[in-house]
This record gives structure tokens, C-alpha cells and sequence, in this order.
């Protein structure tokens, strides 16, 4: 009961503070991908637990080729064949995490927690199923809710792949305590400072990124 009340107020605080920078950052968005800057995501912790429905900002310009691409893709944990659709001032949202801040209203609504086992879109749960099943019946024994940050997104290693994601979010479920989600929250803050996010798209460092987004940006179209 303590992890939601104090979940939902650190949720309305940096959504509070975080307000007049997402005004600045949508309409930049809107015009790099031409549609609206912010997107709905259908995630579970596993096939047979509740849907949810998540929000985030666009980061990708879903063109057809690139939901051709999108359809035939098998690698759940590295999609860097995406990155040539993804603007650059987007990269770096995704780099630091900033496109997730929208799911804070998730939280609020008590669908997610801030810290918890990532949930994932249904096609990639689909895919441990069916070529993973051993990994994925230990992913089903998790009870925690789903999180926007946790242990595997701090510390995971994407090459890895689904046994990395499911031994450390049972770690996590097994250790899981306010000065953990504590450190976890600390840790986070600092990552998307740094702009170093562990993402299954992106590649660029920031460094490279960041000298790329002013260019980026006084060259967009406002008519």
C-alpha cells in the first residue's frame, strides 16, 4: 500500500515539473514523425496476465517499409535494423528515457509501478513462447507488477536475451524492498542524465547524437 500512494505522488511530481518541457519536446516530435507525438502500447507480463495499455512518446516514423520491417522482425531484445527510422532528436529521447515519462499516468491509474519487470508487447512474448518456453514458464511465475524502470533495465544485457531478462526480474521479485526501489529510482534519474538507456533501437552514443540535434531541429519545417 505504501509502494502505491508513494508511487502515484512521485508520479504527479515529475509529471508536474516535467509539463512545460513536454510542451516544448510534442510539437518538435509531431513534425519529425508527421503524426501525433504521443502513442498507445498494448504490454503484458505474459500472454495470460491483464493487457495494458501504455503511453509513450513517438519516437519512429512508421513508414510502410518500415512496418514490413516491423512484421518479419524476430530479435526481441536488439532492433537496430529500426534505428534509420528513428529522427534524431528521438534517439535521444529514447537514450534518456524521456519518451517513457508519459507512462507515469499509468501509474497513477495503477496499471504499472514505477519499478517492476518490464511488461512487453504481445508479438515478443509470443516469440519466447514459442522458441523459449522453458524461460517463458519462469517469466509466468512473476507476481510483481510491471514496471517503467527495474533491475533489468538498469543492469540486463540485451545479448543476453530472455534468460538474462527473467533471472534478474525474479531477482528483483525475490529482493524487492523500498530501499531497493530506492536505489533503482536513484540510479535511473542519473542514466537518463547521462542519456545512456539501454535501448533494443538505438545505437548512437549520445555524445554523437547531441552534436546532431540542434542541426536537426532549427532545420525543421514549421509551415
Amino acid at each position: 500500500m505504501i509502494k502505491i500512494l508513494i508511487d502515484k505522488l512521485l508520479s504527479i511530481f515529475i509529471l508536474i515539473i516535467s509539463f512545460p518541457f513536454l510542451l516544448f519536446i510534442l510539437p518538435v516530435v509531431s513534425l519529425l514523425t508527421k503524426e501525433s507525438p504521443i502513442l498507445t502500447q498494448n504490454r503484458k507480463l505474459t500472454l495470460e496476465k491483464k493487457n495494458i495499455k501504455i503511453w509513450k512518446i513517438r519516437t519512429i516514423r512508421e513508414t510502410d517499409k518500415f512496418k514490413q520491417l516491423e512484421t518479419s522482425a524476430k530479435n526481441i531484445y536488439n532492433k537496430h535494423e529500426f534505428e534509420k527510422y528513428v529522427p534524431l532528436f528521438c534517439k535521444w529521447l529514447r537514450q534518456s528515457g524521456i519518451d517513457e515519462i508519459p507512462q507515469l499516468i499509468n501509474v497513477i491509474k495503477g496499471d504499472l509501478s514505477i519499478v517492476g519487470p518490464r511488461p512487453m508487447i504481445e508479438k515478443d512474448l509470443l516469440i519466447m513462447k514459442e522458441h523459449e518456453p522453458e524461460i517463458y514458464k519462469k517469466r509466468m511465475m512473476l507476481n510483481s507488477k510491471p514496471g517503467i524502470t527495474g533491475y533489468w533495465q538498469l543492469f540486463g544485457v540485451r545479448e543476453k536475451g530472455s534468460e538474462n531478462l527473467v533471472e534478474m526480474d525474479s531477482y528483483y521479485e525475490q529482493k524487492k524492498s523500498f530501499i531497493l526501489d530506492l536505489k533503482i529510482i536513484l540510479k535511473t534519474f542519473v542514466v537518463m542524465l547521462r542519456a545512456k538507456h539501454s535501448d533494443s533501437i538505438v545505437t548512437d552514443k549520445f555524445a554523437e547524437v547531441n552534436k546532431k540535434v540542434e542541426t536537426e531541429i532549427s532545420e525543421l519545417s514549421f509551415e
